[in-house]
């Protein structure tokens, strides 16, 4: 019987296409639909990759920007936020220390939620960092983590910088067996995020 009906449902399929293909010849062109394209935002921001890095989007969905060497093992990702959804949030969490920095509030939390997700963190070093070319004022975390999925520990340089009303997340990471050749490109990354004028 299940054999019958799919036969059934099978012919009738077929000729149901057979009729549209020859309707569809035999037919006056019709006008074309308008038909919403999805939106498509570029930033108004950039970074000079290091050499081998490609722009990818399959990294991180929130990331604005993303560039990956596969080949390597590095990768950068960049995520903004209105600074207000940011202390909003923290607020919201009550996470938001008024005695310390938008940049120190901001930077605490994202590393405590890597803490969050990693076997364990080590934080290396902080510096800050200002490029007064387009007034943004950042500060820069080194760390390496373990993952419990990732069979050696690794290295993070994370930049959380403000600019205005606007809050961006820098992230460059690869192995720690990289990390040494790759440090001096990510902090040379980092420090070439600019906006465009």
């Amino acid at each position: 019987m299940k054999k019958l009906i799919y036969t059934v449902f099978l012919a009738a399929s077929l000729l149901f296409l057979e009729t549209r293909c020859s309707d569809s010849q035999e037919a006056k062109p019709r006008e074309k639909e308008a038909v919403a394209e999805p939106e498509e935002t570029t930033p108004d921001f950039y970074i000079t990759p290091a050499d081998g890095m490609k722009l990818v989007d399959n990294l991180n969905a929130d990331a604005a920007l993303q560039y990956s060497d596969v080949s390597t093992g590095r990768y950068l990702i960049i995520v903004e936020e209105p600074v207000t959804d940011v202390k909003d949030e923290l607020k919201a969490r009550e996470v938001y220390d008024e005695n310390k920095s938008f940049l120190e509030n901001f930077s605490n939390f994202r590393v405590k939620q890597l803490e969050e997700n990693s076997v364990a963190v080590e934080k290396i070093g902080s510096r800050a960092l200002l490029l007064t070319r387009d007034a943004i004022s950042g500060l820069t975390t080194e760390l390496r983590a373990t993952m419990s999925d990732v069979p050696e520990k690794v290295y993070y340089q994370i930049c959380f910088a403000e600019h205005g009303d606007r809050s961006f997340m820098i992230m460059a990471w690869t192995l720690e067996s990289q990390e040494k050749a790759f440090a001096p490109s990510a902090k040379k990354m980092i420090e070439s995020f600019r906006m465009e004028h």
